[in-house]
């Protein structure tokens, strides 16, 4: 799990003495070089979910820096912690549909809308909107671990069943990204006053969720989806690698067309994937591909 170990790096890195010093010399760098490097292979690669998920991560970093501190700072941060887990999961649940869309320009829209609303709530009614966003329907000794009001924790409780939700109904390592990258924003908003370590977590979500992009694209690229096994393209690697003596089997489903035509696409599929499973278990440095079709 890569991004486990990104944000355990990060943990680490700033409760280790001898790298206090560089991480806060880094920090201030950090949301540049990540941000940008994301919105860069997102374009690429028109992954309109990373782009989004960035921008929200983008936001709360900028509106936190520039509001850090005072009435106005406390607000706009619990705000953030209440809109980003909420917007995270969103993001995860939605499907690609474009980042110069008119549905991807619509969700940049909301996530602007959003943003113009915490800035009339701050300009117009302050004090409402810091007493609706700090409102403790339990005893607040529950929270003492925590600087986050009760409502930003329970948007992150909320964003995470959301999250998990999606992630045990198709499974996928862009959607465990997101998990990660919520625990990253949560260590964050945690530690927004220490402006060091909420940089450095806040960068490490958005860098958890480019890392996934790129595995996500490998997988694409040397994973046949169907099956889960290795693909053609992984298979001519495989040989360029290859020394000494070795064997090929080809394998094929006999009448594959007769079966699709008789019982459906869907069936064959199973039959596929069936097969697949049983093919994977090879042993004696045996490496099962789909090749192509029924093919393997």
């Amino acid at each position: 799990m890569p991004e486990g170990l990104l944000l355990g790096a990060a943990v680490a890195s700033l409760h280790v003495d001898a790298l206090r010093e560089p991480m806060r010399q880094f920090a201030p760098f950090a949301p540049i070089v990540v941000f940008g490097l994301g919105f860069l292979l997102a374009l690429r690669f028109q992954r309109s979910r990373l782009v989004f998920a960035l921008v929200a991560l983008a936001l709360v970093e900028w509106g936190l820096d520039r509001t850090r501190t005072g009435d106005v700072g406390r607000f706009v941060w619990q705000a953030a912690a209440v809109l980003l887990p909420l917007n995270l999961a969103a993001v995860m649940l939605m499907t690609e549909r474009g980042i110069f869309t008119r549905t991807g320009i619509v969700r940049i829209a909301v996530l602007l809308a959003q943003l113009g609303g915490i800035a009339a709530a701050v300009r117009y009614a302050p004090s409402r909107a810091a007493a609706i966003i700090s409102y403790e329907a339990l005893p607040a000794d529950w929270f003492a671990w925590t600087p986050l009001a009760q409502l930003p924790l329970l948007a992150f409780l909320a964003g995470a069943a959301l999250i998990v939700t999606g992630i045990v109904y198709k499974a996928s390592p862009t959607g465990r990204a997101f998990l990660w990258a919520l625990v990253a924003a949560f260590l964050g908003l945690h530690s927004v006053d220490t402006p060091v370590a909420a940089t450095i977590y806040g960068s490490t979500a958005g860098l958890i969720l480019v890392v996934a992009v790129i595995e996500a694209s490998y997988l694409m690229a040397y994973q046949d989806g169907l099956t889960g096994l290795p693909a053609r393209r992984a298979l001519t690697e495989a040989l360029h690698q290859m020394n000494g003596k070795f064997t090929i089997a080809m394998v094929d489903v006999d009448h594959f067309k007769k079966l699709n035509d008789r019982y459906g696409h869907d069936v064959g599929d199973q039959v596929l994937r069936m097969l697949a499973s049983r093919l994977a278990k090879v042993s004696n440095g045996g490496r099962a591909f789909r090749y192509g079709g029924e093919e393997f």
